[in-house]
């Protein structure tokens, strides 16, 4: 009586999660897992395909995953954490010949089943005797015991079943599922997965009582080969952006050809967003790179022109370079002024690109008018000058009766103003603008397709378009994950890694998911 008041304690501790059987007698339970990448088990190496972006395995599953392709930066929506409750079935699959095969199955990582067969010989259960299994899942110091299993002997259950009676039971042990000797039991157990079984590897062990009428026998206990729960995969993997809209976004400089509107001369230039201009010294057309900053602008002028003659997904249909001069002097001497001004600054942006005169479209603005009154109006309204030029600007149209008007408001001292402050910063030509058409970005129409391919469930088919424009470096995120799926390994690393360092964040992401994934110590 006392040993069966024993065993029905062990038992309801087994039951029970937590640390009922100490995890230092298995040996063996924290070996190394040899696939980390598409996990296998011990007979099987798993097949895997892409399929409605989900990675189907065509074989029987050691680790269930999912692949999933987000592709456009953002969150990803995620499902309720459902519900799980430990749920054990038990059921007799026949005698010998059943194939000593184990399943282990993620559902994301809120549960996980186990199944896997359990038998015992008639030569290692002798009729007076019974055989216990107790599985249990055993981690880096944690232990999950699962219910336990027993095979009985003939005698021995004619034993058990008189002693229940005796004690006014209807069955020994009567939530232990029993087995025969010589039977096999299918095993299967669905668990709610703890915190610490999602990190480090996992062995599935099976500890062995064997208990006769007067002694239980300890037996040395068997463990599966570990394994390990593997995060989904969610990469990120961006549609490729043709080069010239990256570069138009950055530089409002350059515009599309549909965009094109002639200049009129009521355009306040200068505040057109990302406005290149470079300055003149007074009746000078000559381009002097260290006035002022000319030479910062000229150089972003250049390196921006052959940025996108470059560019194979644009074509340069024309540049447009405005000049102009400031209001005061003669009208036709400041016309050509500015004519000339803008054909200096042509001529240097020719010498250093190579563009030929035809891609040059030249404006004389002549005075400008429209530029000074706006600086006028932007002055602070305590500007003395302020309302008074304001109003010559809006009220004189004959532009020699205009100049003569403020040259005589306030005794000449307004005009000295507009002399000391307005006039230097319109004596200007490089109101540069790039026009642009689009043409076919070839490789980022394959990358984009291959992409879909991917996504759409034809990994070896978006392998191998991705090949064929493996030069540029677009191509490397979407390469390195094609690689992934298909299971070059190496390669996919190789890929990523390039990406990342070159500034994809998407691809660096990405790198950093699959390192966690395979256990490469990433951070």
């Amino acid at each position: 009586m006392n040993k069966i008041i024993t065993r029905i304690c062990v038992l309801a501790m087994l039951a029970l999660p937590g640390k009922g059987v100490a995890a230092s007698f298995v040996p063996g339970c924290y070996a190394a897992v040899a696939d980390t990448a598409f996990v296998r088990d011990t007979a099987r190496v798993v097949s895997t395909r892409l399929s409605a972006g989900t990675l189907v395995v065509d074989t029987t599953l050691m680790v269930s995953t999912t692949y999933v392709v987000d592709t456009v930066a953002g969150t990803i929506a995620r499902a309720a954490v459902p519900q799980v409750s430990d749920s054990l079935a038990v059921r007799s699959v026949g005698g010998s010949g059943v194939p000593d095969t184990c399943i282990i199955e993620w559902a994301d990582s809120f549960a996980l089943t186990l199944q896997f067969p359990l038998t015992a010989s008639r030569r290692e259960v002798e009729k007076d005797y019974c055989l216990w299994f107790t599985p249990s899942l055993c981690g880096a110091g944690d232990t999950l015991a699962l219910p336990a299993v027993v095979f009985q002997g003939k005698r021995h259950r004619k034993y058990s079943a008189r002693e229940a009676w005796l004690d006014g039971r209807q069955e020994w042990y009567p939530s232990v599922p029993k087995g025969v000797p010589g039977d096999t039991l299918w095993y299967e157990m669905r668990i709610a997965v703890q915190p610490w079984m999602r990190y480090g590897n996992l062995a599935l062990c099976l500890a062995r009582e064997k208990e006769g009428c007067c002694s239980v026998d300890t037996l040395a206990p068997l463990c599966r080969e570990p394994f390990r729960y593997i995060p989904p995969y969610h990469p990120v993997i961006p549609l490729v952006v043709p080069q010239t809209y990256a570069l138009a976004q950055e530089n409002p400089v350059l515009h599309r050809l549909a965009d094109y509107r002639p200049y009129d001369g009521t355009q306040v230039l200068r505040k057109e967003p990302g406005a290149l201009y470079v300055h003149y010294p007074v009746n000078r057309s000559y381009l002097d790179t260290l006035y002022r900053t000319n030479n910062e602008t000229l150089d972003k002028i250049v390196e921006l022109t052959a940025r996108v003659s470059a560019d194979s997904a644009a074509e340069v249909r024309f540049i447009e370079i405005i000049g102009l001069a400031s209001p005061e002097g003669p009208i036709a001497f400041n016309i050509r002024l500015a004519q000339r001004r803008a054909e200096a600054l042509a001529r240097y942006i020719q010498e250093r690109t190579g563009y030929p005169d035809s891609l040059f479209r030249l404006v004389s603005g002549g005075p400008a008018w429209t530029e000074l009154r706006d600086y006028v109006a932007d002055t602070d309204s305590t500007n003395e000058f302020r309302d008074g030029l304001l109003q010559v600007i809006d009220s004189i149209p004959d532009p020699v009766m205009r100049e003569s008007a403020m040259r005589r408001l306030r005794g000449n001292r307004a005009y000295r103003y507009l002399c000391r402050e307005a006039l230097p910063e319109l004596r200007n030509a490089g109101y540069v603008r790039i026009y642009y058409d689009n043409a076919p970005d070839r490789v980022a129409i394959v990358i984009n397709r291959a992409i879909g391919l991917l996504t759409g469930g034809y990994p070896a088919e978006a392998l191998a378009m991705l090949e064929t424009v493996a030069y540029d470096p677009r191509s490397y995120n979407a390469l390195g994950n094609a690689c992934y799926v298909n299971g070059d390994i190496a390669r996919a690393f190789d890929y990523l890694q390039q990406a990342a360092q070159a500034g994809d964040e998407a691809a660096a992401r990405n790198l950093f998911l699959i390192k966690r994934r395979i256990g490469d110590g990433a951070e």
